[in-house]
């Protein structure tokens, strides 16, 4: 199958990249590094982006490194691990044949791994952010990764999505998409 991502038919959903647990899960820098390219695009090219909180409460709010850049995005509560069982996912999310949802977060094997097996369940078309996403362990992140791919989920890179989005050169913003993915 072949995927065209452009940003009239992406959406990104990044789940519960929160408080002090955003910090101590493997490889913490890249994946913020990551997030804050993806969403930086995202807001350039005008794609959605819908942010989840899993019980701010106790874990904390959406992380200070990437709250900033949130400021168009959408915030989803809930208090399942899946995202997709929340009644504000329907609100926000529908299914089409013609439209992605692009999950990152953390963490991988829990939040992400049953959120994306739920969407793929519903026939959601989802693509995995892999360097957006993290687990306490990079093991546990593979397998998610693994299995998420082996249920039906596309994997892809931040910046092969960027690229995407932004197409060619000749795209107005090409300049300043630069800046960002530099």
């Amino acid at each position: 199958m072949s995927i065209n991502l452009t940003s009239d038919n992406s959406h990104v959903c990044i789940i519960d990249v929160q408080g002090r647990l955003a910090e101590v899960v493997a490889d913490s820098a890249l994946m913020f590094k990551s997030l804050g390219k993806l969403i930086q695009a995202a807001n350039l090219t005008e794609v959605d982006v819908t942010y989840v909180e899993h019980c701010a409460d106790k874990l904390g709010a959406t992380h200070s490194a990437i709250l900033p850049l949130l400021n168009e995005a959408s915030c989803l509560h809930k208090d399942t691990f899946s995202v997709a069982k929340s009644p504000s996912f329907s609100e926000r999310f529908s299914v089409s044949k013609d439209k992605y949802i692009l999950v990152c977060g953390t963490e991988a094997h829990v939040c992400v791994y049953q959120s994306v097996r739920n969407m793929l369940d519903l026939g959601f078309n989802v693509i995995v952010v892999a360097d957006c996403m993290s687990s306490r362990t990079r093991n546990d992140k593979q397998l998610a990764v693994n299995l998420m791919q082996q249920m039906g989920a596309t994997v892809m890179s931040s910046e092969m999505i960027c690229f995407d989005w932004i197409a060619s050169p000749s795209h107005p913003s090409f300049a300043e998409f630069m800046k960002i993915v530099k």
